[in-house]
């Protein structure tokens, strides 16, 4: 039904649900539906990665420690054309690794200034904002109405 991906970085303007080719490629229900469902998933992750000064342990959801965008908290959602199905994620911050995707499944990065490798654990916010979601009984009737 959808497909999480961390870190969107990809041309998405011409994804969204109120283009033209948006439009033309789904059924009126199913856009209704699958906008919905992007919005409450796009919701709790925005809640789960919530601004804090502190930093947050590992297997909790990471913390924002700044306001300006882009951040963990700039999630989107749009519609991949080729399988369509819904794509729900930070976008990709302007560093030369994915934060989100390091965040999400943690992983090891190697320090530019020192070339220490620093290894972070992961701090899911976005698959079990998707758990949380696909077990609302409000968005499994919409999906099912527009099936």
């Amino acid at each position: 039904m959808t497909k999480i991906q961390n870190s969107i970085g990809y041309k998405l303007m011409n994804r969204f649900f109120d283009k033209a080719a948006v439009i033309g490629a789904i059924s009126k229900k199913k856009r209704r539906a699958m906008s919905k469902i992007g919005a409450y998933i796009r919701r709790t992750g925005r809640r789960n990665t919530r601004p804090a000064k502190r930093t947050s342990q590992p297997g909790e959801p990471p913390k924002t420690k700044t306001k300006a965008e882009p951040n963990l908290r700039t999630i989107l959602f749009a519609l991949d054309h080729d399988d369509k199905t819904l794509v729900v994620g930070s976008i990709r911050m302007r560093t030369p690794y994915s934060v989100p995707e390091l965040m999400e499944h943690g992983g090891d990065i190697v320090d530019r200034l020192t070339g220490e490798v620093k290894h972070y654990e992961e701090r899911k916010y976005m698959g079990p904002a998707l758990n949380e979601e696909t077990h609302n009984p409000k968005l499994m009737k919409a999906w099912e109405d527009a099936s």
